[in-house]
């Protein structure tokens, strides 16, 4: 009984992330990979509100916030960096890669319900 108790309160643990958009400089595979030695996992939010913007989210956030890898469906609040200040966005993970050797995260998509 205690367990079930447990796994609801892991579950309602909140998930935030600091995001940065992607300079265009920053786009593309050979940039991906320099960004992943400085530490940063690539990503992407999207959804029906907001036009797709490529971000970074630093990996040792990632890992962080998820325990290890992030999961498929898991809710996090992206607190993207602008220019104009921040950005809340509600999102959900919707896919992610990982290298199949190494098993290091390459890249998340989030899915942005609600702005």
């Amino acid at each position: 009984m205690g367990s079930t108790e447990k796994g609801s309160a892991e579950q309602t643990k909140q998930i935030e992330l600091v995001a940065e958009p992607r300079s265009e400089e920053e786009i593309g595979k050979r940039r991906a990979r320099r960004l992943r030695k400085q530490g940063y996992v690539t990503a992407v939010v999207y959804g029906p509100s907001i036009n797709s913007i490529p971000i970074k989210i630093k990996a040792v956030d990632i890992k962080r916030a998820f325990g290890g890898l992030p999961k498929i469906g898991a809710e996090a609040i992206l607190r993207l960096k602008t220019k104009d200040g921040e950005l809340l966005l509600k999102t959900l993970v919707k896919e992610f890669q990982v290298d199949p050797l190494s098993l290091q995260l390459l890249s998340v998509d989030f899915h942005a319900y609600e702005s």
